[in-house]
Order: C-alpha cells, then sequence, then structure tokens
C-alpha cells in the first residue's frame, strides 16, 4: 500500500479539503474555527477509522 491513501483520504471526508466543502461552508456561514471545535475530532476519528480499515483490507 501507498502513502498516496493516506495522504488523498483526509480530503474526501472531511468539509475543508474540497471545493464543495468551502462553498457549504459559505453557503451555510460555517466559520473555520467553528469547524475546528465542533467537528475535527469526530472527522479525526473517521479517518483512523479509515485507516484501521485500509490497513486490516491490505495486510
Amino acid at each position: 500500500m501507498t502513502m498516496w491513501h493516506f495522504i488523498a483520504m483526509p480530503g474526501t471526508g472531511s468539509i475543508i479539503g474540497s471545493a464543495a466543502g468551502v462553498v457549504a461552508m459559505g453557503m451555510e456561514k460555517i466559520s473555520f474555527f467553528w469547524y475546528l471545535k465542533n467537528i475535527a475530532g469526530l472527522a479525526l476519528i473517521g479517518y483512523l477509522a479509515g485507516f484501521g480499515f485500509m490497513m486490516l483490507l491490505h495486510s
């Protein structure tokens, strides 16, 4: 497995990292700091779960 999987994965699951996510933040008036405070922990848990799944899948 290459590191590209883990580099590309966060942008697909978070609102920050995609053009559509930036547009959604603008439309919903979501600030970066609100996102960091309320959602970043959940996004990290999802990333780690995806990392674990990828490790299981490719081992």
